[in-house]
C-alpha cells in the first residue's frame, strides 16, 4: 500500500487557509445534507454548488460531493472529490488517521495515482533547485517561472506560493502580474474594526497612523486609513522619480506632512461657497473628504493635492501651470505590487474638455463663466494663449483645460517617428515660468517651448506643420485630444506604431523614450512575437537580461503554439534565449521531459474516463508550460465531461460587504440577506448619473462576472456589471434599462466616461416575461447578466442565452476593477458571481471556443443576431431607387442596411440622420439599403416624395400568411426588435453591428449622434478607409 504521505501528493489546487464557516455557507450545507439524506440528488448537486462558490476550501463540501457522487455511481466525480479532500486536509494539517482514511477511499478509485507521485518526486526538486539558483543570480523573473512550476506539480506548498509573492512584490511594473495585492485587513477581525471606529466617529477623536512620509489622520474608519496611508506612501515613491527630488541619488527629502481624510463634506468645510473638494496646505498637509465617488475617487484628489508640496519644492511653477502638474496626476494607477503608472490620460478631464472644443474655443477668458456660480463648466474651451495668460479666477471650469496643456506639451508626438515634440522644452518651461502673466508669459512659452521642438531623426521626413506661435497651437492641440479620445473609447482601433517608434527612439539616443514605447507595444500586442523579441534585445542591451529571458520565452511559447510551426525561428529564438539566460537550457530540460511525462499521465486518466482529474492535472501545469499538446488534452477533457473544472466564487456573501470597495457607498448598496439592495436618489428619466460598487480583487487575466437583476420598469433607469473601471466615472458597463410589459427594454454593452459623456457600444432588446407568459403571481422579475472577457472579446449572456461579442482595441482598455453599477433609482442584486484567471492562462479562450462553436458554426442568426454573418439580402418586391440584387455589389465598402416604417419614420425620425450619414460618408463608399415595410405600399412614393431616403430604397414583401410582417423582416425578427432596425456591414459583407439608432420618440434630428456613428467610426478606423479613399484619390 502506498503511504499516506505519496498519496497526500496528488491534488493540484492552491488551498489558502479555511475560513469560518457559517451563514450563507451553512444554509446551503446543510441543503446539501438534506437532500442527499432523502435522495434528492438535483437538488443536493445544486446546494453543494452553492456552498462550494462560498468556500471551495470547504472539506465539509467536498465529502458531501463525495457522497453525491458515490449515490450517482460518478467514479470520475468521486476520485475528483477524494483528492480536493486529501489536499485540503494536508493544508489544514488534519490528523494521520483522517488522511489514512481518505487514503483507504482513494486508492482503489485511482489506477494512475502512483504515476501521479513520482512525477512529483522527480521534478519540484529539480526545479526548486533552478528556482533558487536564479534568485541568488538576482533574476526575479526567471526564479517566478521556475517556482511557478514547481508549484503547478505541488500546490499545496504555501511557502512556493509566499516566495513568488515575495518576488513578485518588488517595485517593478513587469512583475505585477504575479502579485498579490496586499491585505492591509489581514489578521483584523471585524469585531476589533468595529470597536476601534466606535472609538474614532468623531475628527476630535480621529484615528492616527504615522508612516516616514506622511501622518495619516481620519475619522472615516479604520479600512481608510490604512489604505489612504499605504498608498500615499507609494505615491509620494513616484513623486520623487517624477520630480527628481529626493530620489535614489538626491540627498534632498521632503517633509512629512499630514493627510487629513474627513468623513464627510460637511466636516472638511461649513463654507457653502468652498467648491473645492480637497486642498494642500503649503508645508503642513492635504485634505480631503470621502465623498459621492467613494474611497476611489477620494485618492484621485488625494493624489492631486498632495503632488502640490512637490511641484513647490521642485519646480518654479505657480498659478495655471502647478494646478495643471498637480492634474497630471489624476490619471495615476497603482498596480497589485504597488508599484505606480503614471502618464495615464485623466479621463473625467479629457473627455469634459474634448465636448467644450466641439462647440468651439472662448473669446476671452470671460467668456460663459457664470460670476454667480464658480462650478458651472462654459459651454466652449479656452483656446491655449487664454489658458497660459492666466487671467482668470482659479475655479473647477479651469481643471480640464490645464490639464489638457501639461499632457499635450508632456505626451505631443511627431507620428512620423513618435518623438516627444515638445517634452524636453516643456520641463525648461516650467522651470521658468514663476509669476509670469499676458503677453509675458506668452513671449516667453514661445521662447522655450514653440522655438525649441525635438528635431526629427534622422533619415525620416516629419510631415508634421509645427506651430510657431501659440494662436497656432489651437487646432494641433484640438485635434491631438480628439485623437486620444478615440484611442480612451476604442473608435480608433489601429493603435500607433510603438515598435516602429521604439526603434527610431534608440536610434537618435533617446533611450528612456523607446523603453516607453517598447512597454506601450507590449502592453498593446503581448503575445506578439516581434514585440516580443525586439524589446528583450532592447532589455539585454540595457543589461536587463532576467526580463529579456522571460519575453524571450513568452515569444517561443507562442511560436510553438502557432501553426505551421516555424522551426528556423524557434532556433533562432532559442538561441538569444540562451544567450540571455545561459541556465535556460537547464531548465528547458526539464521542461521538456515534464511535458512528456505529464502527457503520457493525462493519456491514462482520459483512457479511464477520469476527465475532471484530467482537467485539473492539465490546468495547473499546462498553464505554467504554455504547451500546446497539454492544452489539446485539456480540451479533450471539456469535451468529454461536457463542461469545465473553473470555479465560479460568490462575490456578495449575502451578509455585509466584506471585500467590496464600498467607502462611502453605505447609502446606495445595502445587504439585505440574499439580495444587495441599491439606491441612489429617486428614477426619473433620462438621467445617466450612476453609482458604481466594485470587488476589491485584481485579475490579471481573463475573467467573467455574473449577476441576477432585480429592476422594474420606471423603478430605476438602469442596472447592471460594470468592468474596466479606472475611476469613479470611467468604466465599460453592461446595463440593464428594464422593460415594461408589452414593450422593449435593453441590455447594452456601454462605456462611460469622465465628465457625463458615454458610448453605447452594442444594443440589444429584452422583454419582459410577462410579456409571452403572464404570471400574476410573480412578485419580481430578475434578469441575469453576464459578461465573460477573454482577451480583447467581451462575450454578453442574458438569462443564459448569448447576445453579442464585443472586441475591444487593446486589453489596456479591459483591465480595472469589476462590481455592480446602478442609475437613478432602486434595484437589487442577487447571486453576484465571478471567475477570475490568472495571466496567460489559455483556458477560457479554449472553454469560449467550446461553447460557442456550434453556436457560431451555422449560417442563421444566433438569438435573432447576425453579428460576424453573412446576412440575408433583403427580398424585395419592388425598388423605388438604386435597385441592388445582393450584398457582393457593394463589398469594399461598409454598408447600411435599414429596416423602417412610415409610421415608425413619424414618430423615429430617421431620413433626415440617413442622408446626414450618406453625405458625409460618400468618401469612404458607404451604400445604404432602406427597406419600407410592406404594409406601406399604398403610401409609399408619395410619403418618399416628401421624406427622401438616401441611396437603395426597396419594399419588403409579404409572407403567405394571413398576419404576417414580410419575409424580411421576419427573417431579421423585427416583431422581436422593432422598427428602425439598423444593420452594419463590414467591407467583407459579414455583419460588424446592428441595433437602434437611439433616439427617442418625437425627437427632431439636430445633428445628434446616433447609436450607429461609434461603431461606424471603429470600421472606418480599422479598416482604414479614409487613407484607401485618400490614396485612390491620390
Amino acid at each position: 500500500m502506498k503511504s499516506t504521505l505519496a498519496l497526500a501528493l496528488l491534488c493540484f489546487f492552491a488551498v489558502p487557509t479555511p475560513r469560518p464557516e457559517g451563514g450563507g455557507f451553512s444554509r446551503a450545507l446543510n441543503d446539501a445534507t438534506k437532500a442527499l439524506e432523502i435522495g434528492d440528488l438535483p437538488r443536493a448537486r445544486h446546494a453543494l454548488t452553492r456552498a462550494l462558490e462560498r468556500d471551495p476550501n470547504s472539506i465539509a463540501a467536498w465529502e458531501l460531493s463525495e457522497r453525491w457522487a458515490e449515490k450517482t455511481a460518478d467514479a470520475d466525480e468521486r476520485v475528483y472529490a477524494l483528492h480536493r479532500q486529501l489536499a485540503l486536509s494536508r493544508a489544514q494539517k488534519r490528523d494521520k488517521a483522517t488522511l489514512d482514511a481518505l487514503s483507504a477511499r482513494l486508492l482503489p478509485l485511482d489506477p494512475v495515482a502512483d504515476k501521479l507521485v513520482l512525477l512529483r518526486t522527480n521534478y519540484v526538486a529539480r526545479l526548486m533547485k533552478l528556482a533558487e539558483t536564479y534568485e541568488k543570480g538576482k533574476r526575479p523573473h526567471s526564479a517566478i517561472r521556475a517556482y511557478k512550476q514547481a508549484l503547478a506539480l505541488d500546490p499545496d506548498r504555501a511557502e512556493i506560493q509566499t516566495t513568488i509573492e515575495r518576488l513578485a512584490a518588488s517595485p517593478d511594473p513587469s512583475l505585477a502580474e504575479d502579485a498579490r495585492p496586499r491585505d492591509l485587513l489581514e489578521g483584523v477581525s471585524e469585531e476589533w474594526i468595529a470597536e476601534h471606529d466606535k472609538k474614532h466617529l468623531e475628527w476630535s477623536d480621529r484615528a492616527v497612523l504615522e508612516k516616514p512620509n506622511y501622518r495619516t489622520q481620519t475619522d472615516a474608519g479604520y479600512e481608510v486609513l490604512v489604505r489612504v496611508a499605504e498608498a500615499m506612501e507609494q505615491m509620494n515613491a513616484f513623486y520623487r522619480v517624477f520630480f527628481h527630488y529626493g530620489a535614489e541619488g538626491d540627498k534632498r527629502n521632503s517633509s512629512r506632512i499630514d493627510v487629513n481624510i474627513f468623513k464627510t463634506r460637511s466636516e472638511y468645510t461649513q463654507d457653502p461657497k468652498d467648491w473645492s473638494g480637497g486642498h494642500y496646505i503649503p508645508g503642513s498637509a492635504v485634505e480631503t473628504y470621502i465623498g459621492d465617488g467613494g474611497f476611489e475617487d477620494m485618492t484621485r484628489t488625494l493624489f492631486h493635492e498632495a503632488a502640490h508640496q512637490f511641484v513647490g519644492l521642485a519646480t518654479q511653477a505657480d498659478g495655471w501651470l502647478n494646478e495643471g502638474l498637480a492634474s497630471f496626476f489624476e490619471g495615476t494607477r497603482i498596480l497589485a505590487n504597488g508599484t505606480v503608472i503614471m502618464n495615464l490620460p485623466a479621463n473625467h478631464y479629457l473627455f469634459e474638455l474634448v465636448q467644450r472644443m466641439e462647440r468651439g474655443f472662448m473669446v476671452d477668458a470671460g467668456d460663459g463663466i457664470d460670476p454667480n456660480d464658480a462650478t458651472k463648466v462654459p459651454d466652449k474651451a479656452p483656446t491655449f494663449r487664454i489658458v497660459l495668460e492666466d487671467r482668470y479666477v482659479w475655479a473647477p471650469p479651469w481643471y480640464a483645460p490645464t490639464w489638457g496643456v501639461v499632457f499635450f506639451l508632456y505626451n505631443f508626438q511627431d507620428p512620423a517617428d513618435g518623438r516627444f515634440v515638445y517634452r524636453k522644452a516643456f520641463w525648461d518651461f516650467v522651470n521658468a515660468s514663476a509669476g509670469k502673466m499676458g503677453d509675458t508669459a506668452i513671449a516667453n512659452f514661445e521662447e522655450l517651448v514653440l522655438a525649441n521642438p525635438e528635431p526629427a531623426t534622422e533619415g525620416k521626413t516629419s510631415s508634421l506643420r509645427l506651430a510657431k506661435t501659440v494662436d497656432e497651437l489651437n487646432d494641433i492641440w484640438k485635434q491631438y485630444l480628439f485623437e486620444l479620445r478615440d484611442l480612451q473609447t476604442g473608435s480608433n482601433k489601429q493603435a500607433p506604431p510603438y515598435l516602429e517608434w521604439a526603434t527610431l527612439a534608440r536610434k537618435r539616443g533617446a533611450l528612456d523614450d523607446a523603453a516607453e514605447f517598447f512597454e506601450r507595444a507590449f502592453q498593446t500586442s503581448p503575445a506578439d512575437p516581434l514585440v516580443l523579441e525586439a524589446f528583450a534585445g532592447f532589455l539585454s542591451e540595457r543589461k536587463k537580461d532576467d526580463r529579456a529571458a522571460k519575453l524571450l520565452t513568452v515569444a517561443l511559447s507562442v511560436v510553438e503554439n502557432t501553426a505551421p510551426v516555424d522551426q528556423a525561428r524557434v532556433d533562432a529564438l532559442d538561441r538569444q534565449l540562451l544567450k540571455v539566460d545561459p541556465a535556460s537550457q537547464r531548465l528547458d530540460e526539464v521542461r521538456s521531459a515534464l511535458v512528456k511525462d505529464v502527457s503520457e499521465l493525462l493519456q491514462l486518466y482520459l483512457a479511464g474516463g477520469m476527465n475532471l482529474q484530467a482537467m485539473d492535472v492539465a490546468y495547473h501545469l499546462g498553464s505554467e508550460l504554455q504547451e500546446p499538446a497539454i492544452f489539446a488534452l485539456y480540451e479533450q477533457a471539456v469535451r468529454a465531461e461536457g463542461r469545465s473544472i473553473a470555479g465560479w466564487r460568490l462575490a456578495y456573501n449575502e451578509e455585509n460587504l466584506d471585500g467590496w470597495n464600498s467607502a462611502g457607498l453605505e447609502a446606495n448598496f445595502k445587504p439585505a440577506g440574499e439580495r444587495l439592495d441599491s439606491s441612489f436618489d429617486k428614477f426619473k428619466s433620462g438621467v445617466n448619473d450612476f453609482k458604481i460598487v466594485t470587488l476589491d480583487k485584481v485579475t490579471s487575466g481573463d475573467f467573467s462576472l455574473e449577476a441576477e437583476i432585480e429592476a422594474q420598469y420606471q423603478r430605476v433607469n438602469f442596472a447592471g456589471l460594470v468592468f474596466g473601471r479606472k475611476s469613479a466615472t470611467d468604466c465599460h458597463a453592461l446595463i440593464l434599462h428594464p422593460p415594461a410589459v408589452g414593450k422593449n427594454g435593453f441590455v447594452d454593452l456601454a462605456t462611460f466616461y469622465g465628465g457625463g459623456s458615454s458610448d453605447t457600444l452594442r444594443r440589444n432588446p429584452v422583454q419582459h416575461p410577462d410579456s409571452s407568459t403572464p404570471d400574476k403571481s410573480r412578485s419580481s422579475v430578475s434578469y441575469k447578466l453576464r459578461i465573460d472577457v477573454t482577451g480583447r472579446l467581451v462575450d454578453v449572456w442574458v438569462d443564459g442565452e448569448f447576445f453579442v461579442t464585443h472586441e475591444f482595441p487593446s486589453l489596456d482598455v479591459l483591465r480595472g476593477s469589476f462590481g455592480l453599477i446602478t442609475g437613478h433609482g432602486e434595484a437589487s442584486f442577487r447571486n453576484v458571481r465571478f471567475l477570475a484567471r490568472p495571466a496567460r492562462d489559455p483556458s477560457a479562450a479554449i472553454e469560449r471556443k467550446l461553447t460557442l462553436e456550434e453556436k457560431l458554426a451555422g449560417d442563421e442568426a444566433i438569438n435573432g443576431s447576425w453579428l460576424g454573418k453573412q446576412p440575408p439580402f433583403p427580398i424585395v418586391q419592388r425598388w423605388f431607387s438604386e435597385p441592388r440584387r445582393s450584398w457582393d455589389e457593394g463589398l469594399g465598402a461598409p454598408q447600411l442596411f435599414v429596416m423602417w416604417s412610415t409610421e415608425q419614420n413619424q414618430q423615429i425620425a430617421i431620413d433626415a440622420y440617413l442622408r446626414n450619414l450618406h453625405e458625409q460618408h460618400l468618401g469612404v463608399g458607404l451604400r445604404i439599403v432602406n427597406l419600407l415595410a410592406f404594409w406601406d405600399e399604398g403610401e409609399a412614393e408619395a410619403y418618399l416624395s416628401a421624406h427622401s431616403f438616401p441611396d437603395s430604397v426597396g419594399l419588403d414583401t409579404p409572407t403567405q400568411e394571413e398576419r404576417n410582417f414580410g419575409v424580411t423582416f421576419e427573417r431579421y425578427d423585427v416583431m422581436r426588435f422593432h422598427l428602425p432596425r439598423f444593420i452594419l456591414l463590414d467591407i467583407d459583407g459579414s455583419v460588424a453591428w446592428e441595433g437602434d439608432p437611439g433616439f427617442t420618440k418625437d425627437e427632431a434630428y439636430e445633428g445628434q449622434e446616433a447609436l450607429l456613428d461609434v461603431p461606424l467610426r471603429e470600421l472606418i478606423a480599422k479598416r482604414r478607409l479614409t487613407e484607401f479613399a485618400a490614396w485612390r484619390k491620390g
